[in-house]
């Protein structure tokens, strides 16, 4: 296997967490934008940012989930 594959991958990982978080960053439009140029393997990018986006949405609904339970709030709302 080649690192640049990885590379890739990890760099597609990364990208799809970010547009998951931050909406001004859309995977979709990196995935054509890298096809475009002719930067990337089609199947690294689209995989690694459809995990990358998975990842990003299942952390978001686990922050929220904890809510006021969490250790960070409770510290805050605690303080003098």
């Amino acid at each position: 296997m080649e690192w640049r594959l990885l590379i890739e991958f990890a760099v597609a990982i990364g990208y799809g967490v970010l547009s998951s978080v931050v909406p001004i960053f859309n995977a979709e439009i990196y995935i054509v934008a890298s096809q475009v140029g002719g930067f990337t393997e089609e199947v690294t990018t689209a995989v690694g940012c459809a995990i990358g986006q998975t990842i990003g949405k299942v952390g978001t609904v686990l922050a929220l989930r904890q809510g006021r339970s969490s250790r960070l709030v409770r510290k805050v709302r605690h303080r003098p």
